[in-house]
C-alpha cells in the first residue's frame, strides 16, 4: 500500500473521530438542557403542588393576609400611628379565630405581635378568646410561646387570667416538657401571691385552695402551719421531682427551687436516693443559688462515686463557675470535702492556675480563695454560706441501732488545705506581686492581699521578703495609677483601708515603719485618710507598742502642724490623743 493512500486513509479516520466526538458533546448538551428544564418544570410543579396544598388548609386565606399585616407591622422604624392602624387592621383580620390559628408555627407568631403592638382592648380581647384554652396552648410548641408572650406583655387583670387558668393545673404544666417553660415565665411576671398559690399545688393540690391561713409563702411556713402533713407533703414532692428529673427539667428556675426544698427538709436516705439522678445535671444547677445549694449537698451528702461525677460535669468550666454568682458555692464545698486532692489539683485548680489575678478581682470567685486562706470567717463569708459549709453529718451504717453521726469525708479538712496551698501558695505570691496596687485599690482583691500576707507570716515561706517589698513600694506611691483617683495612694478610697489592714494586722508595720520615716510625717497632716493609715500602725496587737515609740521619734518635729491638723480631721486627733497615752 502506498504511503499516499495510507495517509488518506488516517485522515478520514481522524474526520470520523472528530465528527463523533461532536456529535457526543452536542447529544450531552441537548440532555442536559433537557434534564434542567425537566428540573425546573419539576420544581415549580412542586410548588405549585405545595401551594395547593396549602390553600385547602382552614384559614389559609386569613393565616396569608394576617402574616402580610404583620411582616409590617414588627418592623423596627415604623410611624406609631401607623403601627396602630396595622394592629388594628391585624385584629380585624383574625378576632374570633385566634385560638385556632394560635398553634400554627406561623400564625402563632402574628398572634403574638398583635399581643406585643397592640393596643389594651385588643390584649383583652385576645386574653378572653384564649383563657379557656391556656392548658392546650401551654402544651405545644408555638402555642406556649403566645402564652409566655401574653405573661409579658399582660396587663395584671391579663395575668390574673392566666394563673386562674393554670390553677389546678400546675402540676400538668410543671411536668410537661414543653409546658414547663410557662410556668418558669410565670415565676418572673406573676405577682408573688399568684405564683405561690401556683406552686402550693406541688406540696399538695389542697393546699392551692386554702393559701391564706399560711404562715409564711415558702415549705418552711407551710410546714410549720401543718406539721403533721410533712411526710405527705415531702413524698408529693418528691414524687413530681422524679417525673421532672426523668423529663430533663432542671435547668428550669422553679424546679431548682422545689429541688432544694425537697433536700432541705426530705429524710437523709430519700436524698441520698435522689442523687445519682440529680449530679449529671450539675453545670445546669449552678445557675441559681437554690441550684448551687442542690450540688453542694449533692457533694455533703454523696458517695465518692458522685463526687467524681460532679467533678467531670465542671471540666472546662471551673473558672466560669468559680466568679459565678452562685457556682463558687461548688467549688466552695469541692475543696472542703473530696478526699481526692489529686484528682482536684488536676481537674479544679489547674483550670484556675492562669486565673488567679482574675479569681481574686472577682466579687464572688475571691471567696474560693479566701475560704482557702481563712476558712469559714465571718468577714468574707455570710451565715447562709456558712452553714452551707458544715461538715455533712451522715448516719452511722456500723452502728445500725445507734443515733450517732460522723461526718462524710475521711480526710481532714486542714490537711487538704494544707495540700492546696503548697502548690498554690507560690503563684499567689507572684499574683500579688505582679499586681500589688490593682489589689490594693480594689474592695474584692484587697482580702485576697490581706489573706495572702498572713498565711505567708505563718508559713515563713521564703517570698515573704518579696512580697514585703512590692507592699512597701506601692504604698509610697505618690500617683495612684487609677481612673477614679490622682492623689497619692495612701489617700486613696479603697487603698487607705488596706493599707490600714496590713499595718494593724500583720507584721509588715516593723519594716513599713523602717523604710517610711520621712514620709509618715506628711501622711499624718495631709488628709483624715492619711492620719488614719499612720494611726493603723500603733493599733497592731503585736508590735503597737515598739510603733508607737517609733512614731513619737518621727512626728516630735511635726506636731505643731498635727495640732492643726487635728481642728479639721479626726485622725490626726485621735493619733495625738494614742501617742499621749
Amino acid at each position: 500500500m502506498s504511503a499516499t493512500k495510507v495517509d488518506r486513509q488516517q485522515t478520514s479516520a481522524s474526520d470520523s473521530n472528530s465528527n463523533n466526538a461532536s456529535q457526543r458533546k452536542y447529544n450531552k448538551r441537548n440532555a442536559s438542557q433537557a434534564f434542567d428544564g425537566n428540573a425546573k418544570k419539576s420544581f415549580m410543579d412542586q410548588k405549585a403542588t405545595r401551594k395547593q396544598r396549602c390553600a385547602q388548609k382552614p384559614h389559609y386565606a386569613m393565616v396569608t393576609r394576617a402574616k402580610q399585616l404583620w411582616n409590617n407591622l414588627r418592623e423596627r422604624k415604623i410611624d406609631k400611628a401607623k403601627r396602630s392602624k396595622l394592629a388594628s387592621d391585624l385584629y380585624e383580620v383574625v378576632k374570633n379565630n385566634i385560638y385556632q390559628i394560635s398553634a400554627k408555627h406561623d400564625a402563632s407568631r402574628v398572634i403574638q405581635g398583635l399581643f406585643q403592638h397592640g393596643t389594651r382592648e385588643h390584649r383583652d380581647q385576645i386574653v378572653l378568646e384564649l383563657k379557656d384554652h391556656i392548658i392546650e396552648l401551654a402544651k405545644t410548641q408555638y402555642g406556649s410561646f403566645l402564652i409566655k408572650k401574653m405573661l409579658k406583655y399582660g396587663s395584671d387583670n391579663d395575668r390574673a387570667a392566666i394563673a386562674k387558668a393554670l390553677t389546678g393545673q400546675a402540676i400538668v404544666v410543671g411536668t410537661h416538657n414543653v409546658a414547663a417553660s410557662v410556668l418558669e415565665t410565670a415565676q418572673e411576671y406573676l405577682s408573688t401571691s399568684l405564683f405561690w398559690k401556683l406552686k402550693l399545688e406541688f406540696y399538695g393540690k389542697e393546699f392551692a385552695y386554702f393559701p391564706s391561713d399560711i404562715k409564711g409563702r415558702n415549705l418552711n411556713g407551710l410546714l410549720e402551719t401543718y406539721p403533721d402533713k410533712k411526710n405527705a407533703i415531702i413524698k408529693h414532692l418528691g414524687e413530681i421531682l422524679s417525673r421532672m428529673i426523668d423529663k430533663e427539667l432542671l435547668s428550669l428556675v422553679f424546679v431548682q427551687a422545689l429541688l432544694w426544698d425537697y433536700f432541705s427538709h426530705a429524710e437523709y436516705a430519700d436524698v441520698v436516693s435522689i442523687v445519682p439522678n440529680v449530679r449529671d445535671f450539675s453545670l445546669a444547677l449552678l445557675a441559681t443559688y437554690k441550684g448551687a445549694c442542690v450540688v453542694n449537698r449533692c457533694l455533703g451528702f454523696g458517695t465518692t462515686k458522685d463526687r467524681k461525677r460532679i467533678l467531670k460535669c465542671l471540666k472546662d468550666k471551673v473558672l466560669e463557675a468559680t466568679n459565678h454568682p452562685s457556682g463558687y458555692l461548688v467549688l466552695q464545698r469541692i475543696l472542703d470535702v473530696v478526699d481526692d486532692t489529686v484528682l482536684v489539683q488536676k481537674t479544679i485548680l489547674s483550670e484556675l492556675n492562669d486565673h488567679l489575678f482574675e479569681v481574686a478581682m472577682h466579687s464572688t470567685g475571691r471567696k474560693v480563695l479566701l475560704q482557702l486562706l481563712s476558712p469559714l470567717n465571718p468577714k468574707y463569708l455570710s451565715p447562709d454560706e456558712i452553714s452551707l459549709l458544715a461538715p455533712p453529718m451522715i448516719p452511722n451504717n456500723d452502728k445500725a441501732t445507734d443515733d450517732s453521726l460522723i461526718v462524710n469525708y475521711k480526710k481532714d479538712p486542714v490537711t487538704k488545705r494544707e495540700t492546696y496551698l503548697r502548690g498554690w501558695l507560690p503563684k499567689l505570691h507572684t499574683m500579688c506581686c505582679d499586681h500589688m496596687q490593682a489589689l490594693m485599690c480594689s474592695k474584692h482583691g484587697r482580702d485576697v492581699l490581706i489573706e495572702v500576707i498572713k498565711e505567708s507570716e505563718q508559713q515563713n515561706t521564703e517570698d515573704l521578703e518579696q512580697l514585703e517589698s512590692a507592699f512597701e513600694q506601692t504604698a509610697k506611691l505618690e500617683i495612684a495609677n487609677d481612673e477614679q483617683h490622682t492623689g497619692p495612694l495612701y489617700s486613696h478610697p479603697i487603698a487607705h483601708y488596706t493599707l490600714r489592714r496590713v499595718l494593724k494586722e500583720t507584721s509588715f508595720v516593723l519594716s513599713f515603719l523602717e523604710t517610711s520615716k520621712s514620709q509618715l510625717a506628711e501622711w499624718a497632716v495631709a488628709n483624715n485618710r492619711g492620719a488614719f493609715v499612720v494611726l493603723s500602725c500603733l493599733e497592731n496587737e503585736e508590735h503597737g507598742k515598739k510603733a508607737k515609740k517609733e512614731l513619737k521619734k518621727v512626728l516630735r518635729a511635726s506636731m505643731p502642724k498635727l495640732n492643726e491638723a487635728a481642728l479639721e480631721n479626726a485622725g490626726s486627733k485621735i493619733l495625738i490623743e494614742k501617742l499621749a497615752n
